[in-house]
């Protein structure tokens, strides 16, 4: 039912920590647009001290952004060289999410830390304090990161200019006093956004709350401002937790939030609405492991799950389910690469080509060991 084509690089730097990437079909039969997180990466000019190494391979950095590269609609070769979004005055930004809107708005959505020196971390992070403490890349940068929370963008332009950032405001059911006096949710927003009847919807996750649980937001202004719907994902038993959600509308009209998971071995889990949002089923636990998910909604109707897959053999794997995205664990498994050199890899995003192939974008390690963005293109029958 699927086969690889090509892989290619797609952005590569020796100063750069690349990684977390989402890509999109920019309106207008415009060129494709990648969007990823951009860390420094210091080893160029220190070495392999372990401080250097540390910092390097973090997914932490003070002066971490939101990169765009544009590539060619057809040939997929980058036109020109990445820009940077305006980036958060205050914040290391992380994890771009794109979504086009039916009317062509371009939406970036992404969340942030807000780097503060380690010696006050019990100040500001008491709960998280224990789990980074004694972590080596927050050795190496001196800084303890809290988490600052998502926000979006909206452009109307092609994703020439962007607006923003725009957070997300505090959800009624948060017990976070740092959210409360700051006026905005401190989630994490990782994942694709789906339209229905008119609504846009976005999935977060609770970066304070542990385990994580994942909470559903709502526009009804074309993604200019989303306001919360409801809790979608939540173990009543506080041993699993959420992360990192990613929607899909069904054609039925439901939606269905697909989720990495802490607590259950790094199995799939999903949950499902069938009135917008506004109450979810119990999360099902999936017969296989990955994170975090992509779903693309192919033109005759299937989904393509891409995920990856941290397990030996690293790499990309993806399955092709069915419009309603049920019978996921009876699908055939597709292995996109299976010659990653660490589990620190994956993070797949797929797009839909001209031709009927997908080109499915995630970061990667190259022989230097740099974190770099890269594709893999898929014919499907």
């Amino acid at each position: 039912m699927a086969r690889v084509l090509e892989h290619r690089s797609l952005y590569s730097h020796p100063r750069f920590h690349s990684a977390f990437p989402s890509i999109c079909a920019l309106p207008n039969g415009g060129p494709l647009l990648v969007a990823f997180r951009r860390g420094r990466d210091p080893r160029w000019l220190l070495g392999s001290d372990d401080h250097a190494t540390s910092f390097g391979l973090s997914h932490w950095d003070p002066r971490s952004h939101l990169a765009l590269l544009r590539l060619d609609r057809h040939t997929f070769a980058p036109l020109g060289e990445p820009t940077q979004v305006l980036p958060d005055p205050e914040a290391a930004e992380q994890d771009p999410s794109l979504f086009v809107t039916s009317t062509g708005r371009v939406l970036l959505g992404s969340f942030g830390w807000y780097p503060v020196p380690s010696s006050a971390s019990a100040l500001v992070l008491p709960a998280m304090v224990t789990g980074q403490s004694n972590d080596s890349r927050i050795a190496a940068h001196l800084t303890t990161f809290v988490p600052w929370g998502a926000s979006l963008r909206s452009s109307d332009d092609g994703a020439t200019t962007f607006s923003g950032p725009t957070n997300l405001p505090v959800c009624p059911w948060s017990n976070d006093p740092h959210a409360v006096r700051r006026g905005a949710y401190r989630g994490g927003l990782r994942g694709s956004m789906a339209e229905r009847g008119g609504e846009i919807h976005l999935a977060v996750y609770e970066a304070i709350e542990t385990p994580a649980s994942v909470h559903v937001y709502t526009s009804f202004n074309g993604g200019l401002t989303f306001a919360p719907r409801a809790v979608a994902v939540r173990d009543v038993d506080r041993k699993a937790g959420f992360q990192e959600p990613a929607l899909i509308a069904t054609p039925n009209g439901d939606l269905v939030v697909f989720c990495r998971t802490s607590g259950l071995d790094d199995a799939l889990a999903t949950a499902r609405s069938a009135d917008g949002g506004i109450t979810w089923s119990p999360y099902t636990k999936h017969g296989f492991q990955g994170h975090p998910y992509h779903p693309l909604r192919l033109r005759d109707g299937r989904l393509l799950l891409a995920y990856g897959y941290r397990h030996k053999p690293y790499g990309i794997r993806a399955r092709i389910i069915d419009p309603e995205a049920r019978g996921i664990d009876d699908a055939e498994e597709i292995v996109l690469r299976d010659d990653g050199t660490s589990p620190d890899c994956g993070y797949p995003w797929s797009v839909e080509l001209d031709d009927g192939s997908v080109l499915v974008a995630y970061y990667w390690i190259d022989g230097d060991d740099k974190r770099t963005i890269c594709a893999t293109r898929l014919a499907l029958s």
